[in-house]
């Protein structure tokens, strides 16, 4: 095993590109494939493509958002002291390994954008830890442990397409009604697959790690640094420094929320998720000064996806402009049974997520397509729901665009973690599959 591990490491650290080239390419080859799959003209190709890149701005604009008050909340005095003080709780490298994915995972079930964020820093402060103890640990490897258990994200709170789906009026609503959460997340099923799903990224992680390939963590420190509170020596700096206008605006944005709830609008989107976000940000902020400061800081996490996303969306426009997601995902439905569509949902999420890293896009694209088909096999939609979720958060370990986020917090390159997350991927591709065929028989 250490011989397989480490000669897939050395060939993604030799051969895998920065992830910018990754992008590029791509595209490109979503553009050949149109070419020769489709009957769209070239020109028609690049003027879909061009159409395609502003058309998940909002989207961009919200995404940046999550990840930058997910950022300043893990930062904030309160949540960083505790994350810091659950990284001295490992007394071997194993525990840190099941530490760092238990926490992990458990941020992720809140909202994705916080087990990478929180899933990046814990990772950062354990390896510290473990080191300043004098245990040998592999960094790349734990960073990787981490990343491989925010995928789980899509079976908890922040799931795009179950929340989707639950929501009147969506797209879908025609062809498969209304489907409440209590029949997708929160299904006994999809716990017991989440708990397996923990475990098999905690067995894997042990099985991989090696007293023979131990690293040590970056040197440079680049978590968010935490400012000073200066002498105050005028009234604005005064100002700065108090709690007093966070608090009251936490105040106001409390009020706003606890409407909505009340008033029975309150729905659970990007939007409520990022006011949350936000709410918290101002309460556990010591003041005005340092919650700007730390969202300052938060350029390297935002920065990839401002880059990346633009291009994504201009693949996901060609691909359902020119038909080319109908092929793909009518290929796996035309061979499909009643007990084998599930599973073939999922692998055409884990697929079409390479070329399209959005949860709730992705489904609005191949949704239509396997709800038809589960209407004509008797498949009950929640289980097409889910399993275009597990597809969707599965081959987040081979497409590196969402591990960029926590890269930029880790101090690590893509290719340092990749060759490890392949072994993440055929773990959880064993859990998430297997899952779902036992289920669909049931």
């Amino acid at each position: 095993m250490d011989g397989i591990v480490d000669r897939l490491d050395r060939f993604s650290k030799r051969y895998y590109p920065d992830p910018i080239v990754f992008t590029i390419t791509l595209t490109l080859l979503t553009i050949l494939i149109c070419l020769f799959m489709t009957d769209v003209t070239p020109m028609g190709i690049i003027t879909l493509w061009g159409d395609g890149l502003p058309t998940l701005l909002t989207f961009m604009a919200q995404l940046s958002l999550t990840f930058v008050f997910s950022f300043t909340l893990a930062n904030t005095g309160p949540v960083s002291a505790g994350l810091k003080r659950l990284a001295r709780i490992p007394g071997s490298a194993r525990q840190a390994f099941v530490l760092v994915a238990l926490i992990t995972s458990g941020l992720a079930l809140i909202t994705w954008s916080l087990g990478f964020v929180g899933g990046a820093i814990i990772a950062r402060a354990v390896a510290k830890e473990i080191s300043a103890k004098g245990i040998g640990l592999n960094y790349p490897l734990l960073v990787a442990c981490a990343y491989a258990a925010t995928c789980v994200w899509h079976m908890g709170y922040s799931s795009s397409a179950a929340l989707f789906v639950a929501t009147e009026g969506h797209a879908l609503e025609a062809m498969m009604g209304v489907i409440p959460v209590t029949e997708t997340v929160f299904t006994t099923w999809n716990g017991l697959i989440i708990i397996a799903a923990i475990i098999a990224i905690c067995a894997t992680a042990l099985v991989l790690h090696s007293e023979n390939n131990v690293t040590e963590p970056p040197i440079d420190d680049t978590a968010a640094s935490q400012p000073s509170d200066s002498t105050e020596t005028t009234p604005a700096e005064a100002i700065e420094n108090s709690r007093v206008l966070t608090l009251a605006l936490a105040g106001v944005l409390a009020l706003y929320l606890g409407q909505k709830i009340m008033s029975g609008t309150f729905s659970i989107d990007l939007n409520t998720v990022n006011w949350s976000l936000l709410l918290a940000c101002l309460l556990f902020a010591r003041s005005p000064r340092q919650l700007t400061d730390l969202m300052g800081q938060s350029g390297p996490v935002v920065a990839p996806i401002l880059l990346h996303y633009p291009f994504y969306a201009g693949m996901m426009s060609l691909m359902v402009g020119s038909g080319l997601v109908a092929i793909l995902a009518g290929g796996l439905v035309a061979i499909a049974t009643p007990e084998t569509l599930p599973f073939f949902a999922f692998l055409s999420g884990g697929l079409l997520n390479i070329f399209i890293p959005s949860g709730g896009g992705q489904w609005a694209v191949q949704g239509p397509v396997f709800v038809d088909a589960a209407n004509a096999l008797n498949v009950p939609a929640e289980q097409i729901v889910m399993a275009v979720a597990y597809g969707d958060q599965w081959t987040n370990l081979i497409q590196p665009f969402w591990a960029l986020p926590m890269l930029a917090i880790a101090g690590l390159q893509v290719r340092q973690i990749l060759g490890y997350c392949v072994f993440f991927l055929l773990s959880l591709g064993a859990v998430f599959g297997g899952g779902l065929l036992i289920v669909a028989m049931l």
